[in-house]
């Protein structure tokens, strides 16, 4: 009896003590020090394209608690990101150690930057990711979330304490210069089409300028709930810079060249009519309106023209002309530079 109360005990602590066999693209949990925190990482390829990085990454869930990576055996500083571009041969183990305090609760992720080939799985659980500046780039982390049977109505949040470049995607075919963008902690709503399609997400730094020395430029911490649509839902559409960058898209979409020369004359023509505004109002003097908009005159002259057109027209289909406030309802309409005031130059300067 003692034989065998021996034997289940050393079974028992034998499967406490196996490692977990972990993949590659993939979040893991534990508790640093305890069997959790001892694995193998699972790497489908030791081969990287161009741009390409390892990053394994493991973070302490306890304020108080601080975590060390020990990757095949080579120790990496406290709390900071391994970035490589070999990992030992495989199989190969990683431990997470204790730093502060024993068995500190740990989420562990490992993932290939700029590689859409690595997609992290998400969930309702924030997964939190390092977002990194690699060789004075922003490296790009990929993401996906299936659908949840029976609902295909998504709320997507992206969360961190610096800006985030992020967008997502209903599936691959779409290029991520089409993709919709997601506002830094602000969740936004979609619907997949059906059950077979997913969301895809990209997210990288806004800058490429890292926070501190080791390229981190900060966390971002990313989430899918997944529900019914509700009550008055819109799909989002996808949002550009500016409205003209929006205008400018569809003209080129529609295959549009008129449109898309249109509106950029039209954009042209609004900036400079402010910018001239403002120079007129602030370094010439004029502050009198009309007076400070350029070429006002003009402007004036066709309003002019165009009421007489109007006026010509009506008289043609023997339509009353309305009468006039301060006109006396004489049926006719004063000109428009007997009702505006003189125009005279301000400073020496004509606007």
């Amino acid at each position: 009896m003692r034989l065998f109360v021996v034997l289940v005990a050393a079974a028992l602590i034998g499967v406490a003590l196996a490692e977990t066999a972990v993949d590659m693209c993939r979040e893991h949990h534990g508790f640093a020090g305890e069997s959790s925190a001892n694995f193998t990482l699972n790497v489908a390829t030791n081969t990287l394209k161009p741009g390409e990085k390892f990053v394994l990454y493991a973070r302490s869930l306890s304020p108080e608690g601080s975590v060390q990576l020990d990757v095949g055996g080579r120790m990496y500083a406290a709390d900071q990101p391994v970035v490589t571009d070999t990992l030992p041969p495989a199989p190969f183990t990683v431990k997470v150690l204790a730093k502060t305090m024993d068995a500190t609760p740990f989420t562990f992720v490992s993932f290939v930057a700029n590689s859409e080939d690595c997609r992290l799985p998400l969930s309702a659980a924030n997964l939190a990711v390092p977002l990194l500046v690699i060789d004075g780039q922003a490296a790009a982390v990929y993401f996906y979330a299936a659908p949840m049977a029976p609902y295909r109505f998504f709320s997507l949040t992206v969360s961190a304490q610096q800006t985030v470049t992020a967008v997502y995607r209903y599936d691959l075919s779409t290029s991520l210069e089409n993709a919709i963008r997601i506002p830094t902690n602000t969740p936004i709503g979609g619907q997949t089409d059906n059950m077979n399609s997913g969301v895809y997400v990209a997210a990288k730094a806004s800058t490429t300028t890292p926070v501190d020395a080791a390229g981190v430029y900060d966390i971002a911490r990313v989430s899918v709930v997944w529900s019914v649509p509700p009550p008055g839902w819109q799909p989002p559409r996808p949002d550009d810079d500016s409205w003209s960058d929006s205008a400018a898209r569809a003209a080129r979409e529609s295959g549009s060249f008129f449109g898309s020369f249109l509106v950029t004359v039209l954009f042209g023509f609004g900036t400079y009519m402010a910018v001239r505004s403002a120079y007129n109002y602030k370094q010439l003097g004029i502050t009198t309106y009309p007076d400070f908009i350029p070429h006002h005159e003009v402007f004036a002259a066709c309003f002019d023209r165009c009421r007489g057109i109007a006026g010509d027209v009506r008289e043609r289909v023997n339509l009353p002309t309305p009468a006039m406030a301060g006109v006396g309802g004489s049926g006719s309409a004063p000109s428009m530079s007997s009702q505006r005031r003189g125009y005279e130059f301000v400073g020496g300067a004509q606007p």
